[in-house]
């Protein structure tokens, strides 16, 4: 009798559970089918890479807004006499700012214009132009050089006139060789104080 009893148990039970799993399922579908009517989108994982925006395009006139110190500085300007020759170099850096710039692309080159008694010396008004310098692996640090040569002998008096004249000129040019910028007595820009020397004068 309890045998009979304990079987007709499992049977009522099992009935309860198909019918309660029978429920759920319809219910579950009868969501499905609801969010479908109403135009619900389910959101997607998805592995896609955002890339960033365009790189910013620069153009000449970026740089002529800020091809001053303290973004731009000559550190060092030597003259040297070898024989029939006078070499010229000149050390400078730029800031970050105006490096990113430059290296975007932008070219710039330098003109020298030489004082007055140095011209008659050296039978010339000025260098030829100077291309300018950029490289990609972020150096902030440059410099140039340029000789120019002589039909005789330079004296010492007169290379002390070359050497020690601080009227030079820098004259800085954009890619088309459009002058820009030009830096009278550049020579004072050796000593450049950021904060003090904010009256250094250009053109």
């Amino acid at each position: 009798m309890k045998a009979a009893i304990f079987i007709l148990l499992l049977i009522f039970i099992s009935g309860c559970s198909g019918t309660l799993q029978r429920d759920t399922n319809e219910s579950n579908n009868k969501e499905v089918a609801n969010n479908n009517s109403t135009g619900l989108v389910q959101p997607l994982v998805t592995n896609e890479v955002i890339t960033p925006s365009q790189e910013i395009q620069y153009s000449d006139k970026d740089i002529e807004k800020i091809f001053l110190p303290p973004n731009f500085i000559v550190k060092k300007f030597e003259i040297v006499h070898k024989e029939k020759k006078i070499e010229f170099s000149m050390d400078y850096i730029f800031n970050d700012e105006l490096y990113t710039i430059l290296n975007s692309g932008i070219t710039y080159s330098f003109v020298i214009v030489y004082p007055e008694p140095v011209q008659s010396i050296l039978n010339n008004k000025n260098s030829e132009i100077i291309p300018g310098k950029i490289s990609s692996d972020g150096r902030l640090n440059y410099s140039l050089s340029f000789s120019e040569v002589v039909d005789s002998e330079i004296s010492e008096e007169q290379f002390k006139t070359i050497q020690d004249n601080m009227e030079y000129q820098l004259h800085v040019l954009n890619s088309k060789d459009e002058v820009f910028h030009i830096f009278p007595t550049f020579r004072y820009m050796v000593d450049y104080e950021e904060g003090k020397s904010d009256d250094l004068f250009y053109k």
